[in-house]
Order: structure tokens, then C-alpha cells, then sequence
């Protein structure tokens, strides 16, 4: 199922994961990213059905992703109705220093909501496993400025309560309008299914 972290700010953002794991008796054929840079500034957050996910992301970015954002939206939808029966989605987009998202649910047919964040606030969307409820999540984010290692310290926790969550994390930053990438407990390299569209990379 996956656990999916963005901890938003009108010019700053973390946007992270637990990776599709193989390693020694895993089940999948992929170590892959559940958190898909598309661009140099728009990243993608799944949960659901890993391979589907993965073939519709493909076809989103087949075609040049469109620099308009309700556009971009309106594909990305067309894309996991044509791939994808369930999960949840989360598209972020960094626009001339300032952040919108929106989230698309795979149980109403990929339909989505869009957001622009008001420079006073801080928003948290989580894309939760079924067996883990919201309040778990949020004794871990009561400051503003340790965010990233917050998300990763909320998803290493509920890899111990979850059983479709692992403790391996990929994620990246948007700090002032640049993405960048980092990992915990997982090197870049170890992962078998990539989608990047940036370079900069840091591990926690």
C-alpha cells in the first residue's frame, strides 16, 4: 500500500516515501521510488498498486508535462483511470518560488482537489496505509525546522505499526524554488526503478 509524507510551506516543501523494497526474500521484482520527481519542478507521491503506478507515471511524462498546472492535473488523472484501479496521489508543483498541490483519489475514479498554501500556513497531507490512522502521525511535527527529518522519523514509526510500510525512505526538498533528493536508510543506487529529472542528492 505505501505511506506518502508532504509537510507544505508557500515556499517550501518535503515530499516523502517508504521505497518499494527487494531485498534477499522481498516479493517484488523492483526497489523503486514511491516518490517521482517529473520535472525540474514537480514531483509526484503515490500510494496503491506500486507497478500500475509506475506504468501510469510513465505515460504522464511520455508527452512533455504540460507547464500548466490544472492541465498537468487533468493528465495525471487521465493517466491513473487508464492504469491504475485504487491508491492515492499527490502532485506538487514548484511555481516561480511559491507551491500549489493537489490530491487525487483513486476511490472516486482519480477525481482531485487543488491547493494554493497561504504564506502563514503549513500543511500536511499523508496518503496513510489502511491500518494506520492520522493521529499516529501527528505527535511527530511540532516544529518548523527539523520538517525533513520529522517525516522521515513519522515514516520509520509506522513502519513498525504497519505491515504494508517499510522503513526505507526516499523523499525530496523544494527549498527556495530547487529540488533536491535524499534517502534514509537506502542508497540511491540500490534503487532498481528510478524516474529522476534532477541531480542534487543528499542522504540524511
Amino acid at each position: 500500500m505505501s505511506f506518502v509524507i508532504s509537510v507544505l510551506r508557500s515556499n517550501y516543501g518535503i515530499i516523502a516515501g517508504d521505497t518499494q523494497l527487494n531485498k534477499d526474500n522481498e516479493k517484488f521484482e523492483l526497489t523503486g521510488m514511491k516518490v517521482v520527481p517529473v520535472s525540474d519542478n514537480m514531483v509526484i507521491g503515490f500510494t496503491g498498486l506500486y507497478l500500475e503506478a509506475i506504468a501510469a507515471i510513465k505515460e504522464f511524462t511520455e508527452k512533455e508535462v504540460n507547464s500548466n498546472f490544472i492541465i498537468a492535473v487533468n493528465d495525471l488523472k487521465k493517466s491513473f483511470q487508464n492504469n491504475c484501479p485504487d491508491g492515492n496521489a499527490i502532485i506538487v508543483k514548484n511555481q516561480n518560488g511559491s507551491i500549489k498541490y493537489a490530491v487525487l483519489d483513486g476511490k472516486k475514479n482519480w477525481n482531485f482537489s487543488m491547493f494554493d498554501i497561504n504564506s502563514n500556513n503549513t500543511e500536511i497531507k499523508l496518503l496513510l496505509p489502511p491500518d494506520v490512522k492520522e493521529d499516529f502521525c501527528k505527535p511527530f511535527f511540532l516544529s518548523p525546522f527539523t520538517i525533513k527529518k520529522q517525516a522521515v522519523d513519522c515514516i520509520k514509526a509506522v513502519s513498525k505499526v504497519s505491515g504494508s510500510v517499510n522503513d526505507m525512505v526516499y523523499g525530496v526538498e523544494i527549498k527556495n524554488g530547487v529540488i533536491y533528493q535524499f534517502t534514509d536508510g537506502i542508497d540511491i543506487m540500490d534503487i532498481d526503478y528510478k524516474h529522476n529529472k534532477i541531480s542534487d542528492f543528499s542522504i540524511i
